[in-house]
């Protein structure tokens, strides 16, 4: 069993739809994606038109959008940004904590926002952002969260880099470091074998390249599973996909053994897991009302999640 105090909920918008016969919007030779794979540690990608649904399904495989949500939220009014106008969206999390209280898992995360057709920002609009000079070459703008039931404040920079791009982010340093990685392209993927296997022809997928030193938290950033169940040391790489036609959900884990990541799901009765070959395992499960907690448990792997 999970820890109690810590369950993981959906909150926010990871509207988590794969359609099978869909192309490639984001390829691994793109330079955005090896930027964002170079600085972060998980990496989601959610199709635009998937944010629309608000069936119950959808709803709970909606996560890593969460800090998004809050930021977007302290914008009044933020929520121009999620429109029938956007393309896509790609998460870049690393370096996961816990709330100061309960509440929504905390990262320094990235957001890149690819729309359809130009997005003007009136910045007039906005009640809380003030215009932020000297931090990128493009219009860039800043603006503060707060929370009084816990003191904390969450920051947020926001970056218009084109007509059709708009970056979001909760670390300043982390979009400079993103940034200069675009501007200083190094294909990181083309050596990591989940890239292989993920499925990028979805409409959403995420991928997680594990960094096993200098571990804030084990838990809220998913490396400890249960109180018996931990990802080990050797693990490589995680990938998920969901596929809404045959509402099914997989996971491959690259490790080299069997630790707790494939015990705990072993001991889940409505999962199947299998050692595809040496050092990589598949997960799958239907998702049906009787496996809710099983997408809790995946997205508490990639390091999102809710605290209670």
């Amino acid at each position: 069993m999970l820890l109690r105090r810590y369950l993981m909920l959906i909150l926010c918008g990871f509207n988590t739809v794969l359609l099978m016969n869909c192309a490639v919007r984001v390829a691994p030779k793109s330079v955005l994606l090896n930027a964002l794979a170079k600085q972060a540690e998980t990496i989601c990608f959610i199709d635009g038109t998937v944010l629309g649904d608000r069936s119950k399904s959808i709803k709970q495989l909606t996560l890593p959008m969460g800090l998004l949500r809050i930021g977007l939220a302290g914008m009044r009014p933020g929520d121009v940004f999620i429109n029938n106008n956007l393309h896509y969206i790609l998460v870049g999390a690393k370096e996961f904590s816990a709330p100061p209280g309960l509440g929504i898992m905390r990262a320094k995360t990235i957001y890149y926002l690819r729309y359809q057709a130009p997005m003007q920002i009136n910045v007039r609009a906005f009640k809380e952002i003030q215009q932020a000079h000297g931090l990128f070459q493009y219009p860039t703008w800043k603006w503060d969260w707060y929370d009084p039931d816990t003191k904390e404040t969450l920051h947020f920079v926001m970056v218009q880099a084109s007509e059709y791009e708009v970056w979001i982010s909760t670390d300043i340093e982390f979009m400079r470091s993103t940034f200069s990685s675009v501007t200083i392209p190094e294909y990181v993927l083309q050596d990591r074998p989940e890239w292989n296997e993920a499925t990028l022809k979805c409409s959403i997928w995420a991928v997680r390249r594990y960094r096993h030193d200098n571990v804030k938290d084990s838990l809220a950033g998913g490396i400890l599973i249960s109180r018996e169940h931990r990802v080990g040391e050797g693990a490589v790489a995680l990938t998920f996909g969901y596929d809404e036609v045959q509402q099914t959900a997989k996971l491959l884990y690259f490790s080299p053994e069997r630790d707790g990541f494939v015990q705990f799901w072993q001991s889940m009765p409505r999962a199947t897991v299998e050692e595809i070959r040496s050092g990589l395992w598949s997960v799958d499960f239907k998702v049906d009302a009787g496996s809710n907690d099983y997408i809790l448990y995946v997205y508490h792997l990639f390091g999102f999640g809710l605290f209670l």
